[in-house]
């Protein structure tokens, strides 16, 4: 956790200090995120991200407000973004980084601070809290209380201002809400946060100041920021216009909130009133969808959901992947050619779980998890050609309707299928053409469920008699696994088109150095390639940096990365344009050894 921070970090000074010498640095600094463009309008948009707290907790949320602001809009640009997790949390930093972008902010700009981590209440010894008690985010050295962050908010100038806190006790923190501690209500004043109410600032807090935020471990985030991320990556665009306005954001995001647990955890607008209907927090970028291949692209399926944008493919090869996916935007995951498994990471959380509408999830077996498949709050998705075995659940749903379940195979579950306040259709939309037992024929498929019990008179492979399911049927369940049917949206056997293509891993070349050079070409056949790198340091004061250039454009930066931590480092870079020749500009101080081994996959 706090590698990832310092390379990130030291990845920003260093390609600074690389523009200044005239080498060309993009500007990605998360993640492999795509790069993002300046807005060509006359409104920038400016932020400060921060989280403290349990490392990766800390990070994901972090992380994941950057990702969506960098990704899924041109124009929230990286280089107006100022970062800071964990040990460079702190309060001067944080104070510092609200500064300048108060600085630089021009009337006609929208600013946001973010905050994911720890809040508390602490005693107020201004004398200035009704309650008797100040509000404060913890950061890596100090607290923030609540009167310091008003009074830094209160500088920026810009005509919109938007804070959002992710921390418990945080509704009270740049809101005028208070705590009355005898009968523990909300009570307003009216002279509380006057700092604040001139700056046009709408605040976002994660629950009410007497309440906790809650982490929610199976989706890997803070609850508030998971659902708000969500939003914002298309989710909360209501009237499809293509821009999420505040309101839109929170009427999409609380109520998923407040349902995720009997209602303990409460957001707060503030204020709540038409300002934020107009208030637009991001435009999205106009979706091309695009098909991202595993394991070329990425190792994990999760790493390739959290790359794509709405609408994307993501094709997953043969193999087995220990994971828990967690799918939070309307995407397409499909194994076609079988035999690809998800086994649970941690067999306490779903192998795969979706909490967004409109995604497909087909071709995978998933087994070893509490639930096989598991939609929460998720409607219109498709589910179809997987298997689930040797979970506690199959499938599971809760407050998730009108999903289309078919062709998938229940086998060896503790429940095949469990559902909560749900209401979903367990056979495919239109009728199938299938061969069955030497026999064609053309209609309605179900699923094939181990504990199905009834018979198949006419032969036809779908038995007689409904699967009864809590609250559903599957009314076309089928007799037998679905190797035993054929058809083109069955499926089973490898695709002939991938068997023809038999892509392989081979190797390019290798080169090896302790000093920054400019390697020799060298070429590339297909599509992808990959480096393993590796770095060996001994000293505290040192960097590897490593751009790609492309000898067709010389200038333009194909990839890069960087390390600087004390430690020695292995990993694999992976790079999504070939057919063609390209060469590495390496920068190094005080490395002991590093090597590039390149190779091409076609």
């Amino acid at each position: 956790m706090e590698s990832k921070t310092v390379y990130r970090l030291s990845a920003i000074l260093i390609g600074l200090m690389l523009i200044a010498s005239g080498v060309a640095v993009g500007t990605d600094t998360v993640n492999d995120a795509p790069k993002s463009n300046a807005s060509l309008s006359s409104e920038n948009y400016w932020a400060v991200i921060a989280g403290y707290g349990d490392d990766m907790m800390a990070y994901r949320g972090a992380e994941s407000m950057y990702n969506v602001l960098t990704r899924a809009s041109d124009k929230w640009n990286a280089s107006n973004i100022q970062f800071f997790v964990n040990e460079t949390a702190t309060k001067a930093n944080i104070r510092d980084a609200i500064q300048r972008m108060a600085n630089k902010a021009s009337a006609e700009d929208t600013c946001l601070f973010y905050f994911t981590g720890h809040g508390n209440t602490i005693r107020d010894y201004s004398d200035d809290e009704a309650d008797g008690f100040d509000e404060s985010l913890t950061v890596f050295d100090d607290y923030i209380i609540d009167d310091e962050l008003e009074e830094w908010i209160g500088m920026i100038k810009a005509q919109k201002v938007i804070a959002i806190l992710d921390a418990c006790h945080s509704g009270g923190i740049l809101t005028p809400f208070q705590t009355c501690e005898v009968e523990k209500r909300l009570y307003t004043l009216d002279d509380v946060a006057t700092e604040i109410e001139g700056t046009n600032c709408v605040v976002l807090a994660g629950c009410r100041m007497n309440e906790e935020g809650e982490y929610a471990y199976d989706l890997k985030n803070g609850l508030f920021t998971y659902y708000v991320v969500q939003g914002l990556w298309g989710a909360a665009d209501n009237d499809d216009d293509g821009r999420i306005s505040v309101r839109e954001l929170c009427d999409y995001s609380f109520p998923k909130i407040e349902g995720y647990q009997e209602e303990t955890q409460h957001p707060i607008l503030w204020p709540d009133d038409n300002t934020t209907n107009n208030f637009t927090i991001i435009t999205l970028k106009t979706p091309i969808a695009k098909t991202i291949m595993l394991p070329e692209e990425y190792l994990t399926i999760q790493k390739a959901v959290e790359a794509a944008m709405p609408g994307d493919v993501i094709e997953v090869s043969p193999g087995t992947y220990t994971e828990n996916v967690i799918v939070n935007k309307p995407l397409t995951i499909s194994a076609p050619y079988g035999n690809t498994i998800i086994h649970a990471a941690n067999t306490a959380c779903s192998c795969i779980l979706v909490t967004v509408d409109s995604a497909t999830i087909s071709g995978l077996t998933c087994q070893k998890g509490s639930q096989g498949i598991e939609l929460m709050k998720s409607c219109n998705n498709i589910i179809a050609n997987n298997i689930a075995s040797k979970n506690n659940a199959g499938i599971y749903f809760e407050s998730s309707d009108n999903n289309r379940i078919y062709l998938n195979n229940f086998i060896t579950n503790t429940v095949n299928a469990n559902s909560l306040s749900s209401s979903n259709i367990w056979n495919s939309s239109s009728e199938i053409a299938y061969g069955y037992n030497g026999s064609t024929y053309t209609k309605y498929l179900g699923n094939y469920w181990d504990d199905y019990e009834g018979s198949d008179v006419d032969g036809d492979g779908i038995g007689d008699t409904p699967y009864s399911l809590i609250s559903d049927k599957d009314n076309y369940p089928l007799i037998l696994h679905t190797s035993k049917y054929s058809g083109e949206q069955i499926y089973e056997s490898p695709s002939p088109t991938q068997t023809q293509e038999q892509k392989t891993w081979h190797y390019v070349s290798t080169f090896t150095g302790t000093k920054g050079r400019t390697t020799e070409p060298f070429a590339i056949k297909g599509d992808v390639w990959r480096v393993k790198w590796l770095v060996k340091i001994s000293s505290t004061f040192s960097f590897f940096y490593v751009h790609v250039f492309s000898e067709r454009q010389a200038r333009d930066v194909v990839a890069e990365w960087s390390w600087s931590e004390e430690n020695s480092h292995r990993d694999t870079k992976y790079i999504h344009e070939g057919n063609g020749s390209y060469y590495f500009s390496v920068s190094a101080m005080d490395i002991d050894e590093w090597e590039l081994e390149v190779e091409d996959y076609y």
